[in-house]
């Protein structure tokens, strides 16, 4: 179970329920696939960043026992955030899952 935005039981994202009957938009541009692929970074590589967070993901789940399937790609966003009276940078990680679910 994850926190907030009910299902409804059903395993279809609402990406997957949107592009029902045309082809299903790919993960923005700066995702980056696990393994390799189109990335962001030079030569279609991911950046250093998108690979620390996508090697942050893959130890967490094999950690639980699982394994994390190729095809996987995230999009990190840098964003400015006030904590107490000071501007720092906040990083926001989207995980895109094979099937195009977004976590």
């Amino acid at each position: 179970g994850g926190g907030g935005g009910g299902g409804g039981g059903s395993s279809v994202s609402k990406r997957e329920r949107a592009s029902s009957g045309r082809a299903r938009a790919a993960p923005p541009r700066a995702a980056a696939p696990l393994g390799g692929g189109a990335g962001s970074g030079p030569g279609g590589r991911p950046t250093a960043i998108e690979a620390h967070y996508l090697s942050e993901l893959r130890k967490f789940i094999e950690d639980k026992g699982g394994q994390l399937q190729p095809g996987w790609t995230v999009m990190v966003r840098t964003r400015s955030v006030l904590l107490h009276g000071k501007e720092r940078q906040q990083k926001d990680a989207f995980y895109f899952s094979p099937a195009g679910a977004k976590f």
